[in-house]
């Protein structure tokens, strides 16, 4: 007699064996098509869901790196930019200042463009430095004017790579000067860098507030016709020997960026 042990390992042993034959051939298929349908819509929004993370993950990234890339595009224009707009400005000044010096006194006199680098902040001083020197072809002494071709000052001191120019305010400026229209001769001179003052006027000339008063060119230092200011106040009478008066001057000596150095007079 079996006993009950061995009857339940053979039963199950019997059992299996015959769920396995029903597997295969397909008795439980049913089974598996009800399971299938019912996690189905489980399974399909789990895949949803993770599809939309990702998608949303892969959106995010590529935004960034397309905002990186534009920063940079941006910055990049940016900086091409300014470096053309100063270009251009250098050129369209360095033109200008050929063009009025050549018009303007019919000489074969050369003009080198120079550009500002540092000066007195405090304006107590007329010094000021300029980006060009000796090998540029500047000499102590050449004139300076602005972009309008009006006398700015006296180059002073030359080196190599650079140079430094007296605006014609500072105390040590004296330029020959011409009063126009009367054609009466003076001396422009500097006053402390705070203006221009007339001096050694004809008491026999007559002028007023207004006037043109332009380089003589009688010295050599300066070119002959070059605007250098106008009169402000006749500071003097016909009785005193000679006239005097104060000179406001034709450029905007303190905004001054770009020069032109006159050689070769």
């Amino acid at each position: 007699m079996f006993s009950n042990r061995w009857v339940q390992i053979v039963l199950t042993a019997v059992l299996v064996g015959l769920f396995i034959i029903l597997v295969n051939f397909g008795y439980f298929d049913f089974v598996r098509s009800g399971v299938l349908w019912l996690t189905q819509p489980v399974v399909r929004g789990v895949s949803s869901g993770t599809h939309r993370v990702k998608s949303s993950v892969v959106t995010l990234l590529t935004l960034r790196s397309q905002l990186l890339e534009r920063d940079e595009v941006l910055a990049t224009l940016k900086k091409l930019q300014v470096e053309n707009a100063k270009l251009s400005q250098e050129r369209s000044e360095n033109e200008r200042l050929r063009l009025l010096l050549n018009l303007k006194h019919g000489q074969a006199s050369s003009l080198i463009a120079a550009e500002i680098v540092s000066r007195d902040p405090t304006g107590i001083s007329g010094s000021v430095v300029i980006d060009r020197g000796r090998r540029d072809g500047i000499s102590s002494g050449d004139a300076v004017v602005d972009t309008l071709g009006n006398l700015v000052g006296i180059v002073s001191e030359v080196f190599d790579r650079s140079a430094r120019f007296l605006l014609i305010t500072d105390g040590l400026i004296k330029i020959d000067a011409r009063i126009q229209g009367s054609n009466a001769l003076g001396i422009i001179a500097g006053s402390h860098s705070l203006g221009l003052s007339l001096q050694l006027v004809s008491n026999k000339v007559q002028f007023e507030k207004g006037d043109r008063i332009v380089s003589s060119g009688l010295s050599g230092v300066v070119p002959a016709g070059i605007l250098i200011g106008f009169v402000d106040e006749i500071q003097s009478s016909s009785s005193d020997l000679f006239l005097r008066a104060s000179v406001v001057p034709a450029s905007d000596l303190k905004n001054l960026q770009f020069v032109g150095i006159v050689t070769g007079y």
